[in-house]
């Protein structure tokens, strides 16, 4: 195939179909489509040697060699690449004080959404199962990303 005096082979095709397939993962990184991009190279490296005459047998080593590359290897890449983060929403940057008294700076109302606590010298997100008004004193029990859970501290008679 001949565009703008360019000649295009197949074995071209495939390789750029690779190469922006695995370009593509980097700007929309979920870890798959790298594998795809692999797997195109692979058949345009068949096809140059002269495996992979016919398009059927072209998408046949295309597909193969793609979930062969994502089955065998993703878990393993995936697993180097990004460390050892866990998928939790109740994972933590840094260690919280819980059971640390801090004061209310907005009310927290759980009906309407996060209010706001004063701790380690700034605002953060907070929630709780009541209504809080502010100025009040609440206690930290826990968080979830960087919002902090907190419950009224129960005054003492």
């Amino acid at each position: 195939m001949k565009i703008l005096g360019i000649v295009f082979t197949i074995e071209f095709l495939w390789t750029l179909a690779g190469i922006l397939l695995i370009f593509v993962e980097l700007i929309y990184p979920h870890f798959v489509l790298a594998f795809f991009g692999g797997g195109a190279l692979v058949t345009a490296l068949a096809t140059a040697l002269g495996l992979t005459p016919g398009l059927a047998s072209q998408l046949a080593v295309f597909i193969v060699s793609s979930l062969l590359l994502l089955f065998l290897l993703r878990r393993y890449l995936k697993k180097t690449l990004t460390g050892n983060m866990k998928d939790s929403d109740d994972q933590q940057p840094f260690d919280l004080d819980i059971g640390k008294i801090v004061t209310v700076v907005r009310d927290i109302d759980p009906h309407r959404g996060k209010g706001k606590v004063k701790y380690l010298g700034t605002h953060w997100d907070a929630m709780a199962d009541e209504f809080i008004p502010e100025g009040e004193s609440v206690r930290i029990t826990g968080g979830s990303n960087l919002t902090l859970r907190v419950e009224k501290v129960k005054k003492e008679k």
